[in-house]
């Protein structure tokens, strides 16, 4: 299986300003493998933010030549394996994506677990991923837990945070809600954002729903970039 993509800013609702194409041999079933596809495209290019920024335009097709195989591919497992591949060909371009953001230095990835549902962690990370703050504390390495809280709050979404524990890597700066040894581990936390990708956990501590989005940093090159030319 290969896999191309184009993406830059402006991908938002889902995928806009963004070309992607997966290709295979593999002799399939567009019935069968189209809601594999949708599922696959929802945990990977339906979940980066670069800006939060949208457009009007996108595409994510995944074509079969059919030269491999005489019939189409019925086998559960088979299915099964076709949908890992296709997982990680679809997860890492999606990543790229984000890492070639217009003026990006950071990947992040942002991990709501422990919310009311899958949709409203979703919505949380979408949130975070979306505020300038927090995407300014990326770019400046800064382990600003305010300004990730203060987004989890605004987010519309059922939440208590008394209850909500934050990590970034594998350091707690948060737990119920409050600073967690505030000087050792948030000096930790700065050395992981070093990193130029790192994962963020939010735990919410209130159900069983949990989504990852992957987002950029907001840089001094991205204004730049976006401010030297009109359109």
């Amino acid at each position: 299986m290969w896999g191309v993509a184009k993406g830059a800013g402006m991908i938002e609702p889902h995928m806009a300003t963004m070309l992607s194409y997966v290709f295979t041999d593999l002799t399939i079933n567009p019935k069968v493998m189209q809601p594999i596809f949708k599922e696959v495209v929802e945990q990977t290019f339906n979940s980066i933010s670069v800006d939060g920024d949208t457009s009007t335009n996108d595409t994510v097709l995944w074509l079969a030549s059919n030269m491999v195989g005489e019939k189409p591919i019925v086998d559960k497992k088979d299915l099964a394996c076709i949908r890992e591949v296709l997982l990680q060909v679809c997860a890492e371009l999606a990543r790229l994506i984000v890492a070639d953001g217009e003026g990006a230095t950071k990947v992040v990835e942002l991990a709501v677990v422990g919310a009311v549902s899958k949709n409203s962690a979703k919505s949380i990370a979408y949130t975070i991923s979306h505020s300038l703050l927090v995407k300014s504390a990326l770019f400046g390495e800064d382990p600003n837990w305010g300004r990730i809280l203060a987004a989890i709050g605004y987010s519309g979404e059922t939440v208590k945070p008394n209850l909500v524990d934050i990590y970034i890597g594998s350091v707690p700066v948060v737990k119920k809600g409050m600073a967690y040894q505030a000087k050792q581990n948030e000096r930790l936390a700065h050395r992981v954002m070093k990193n130029p990708s790192y994962r963020v956990t939010i735990d919410l501590k209130i159900g069983n729903g949990e989504a990852k989005v992957l987002t950029s940093d907001l840089t001094l090159d991205y204004v730049k970039l976006n401010s030297e030319y009109s359109t």
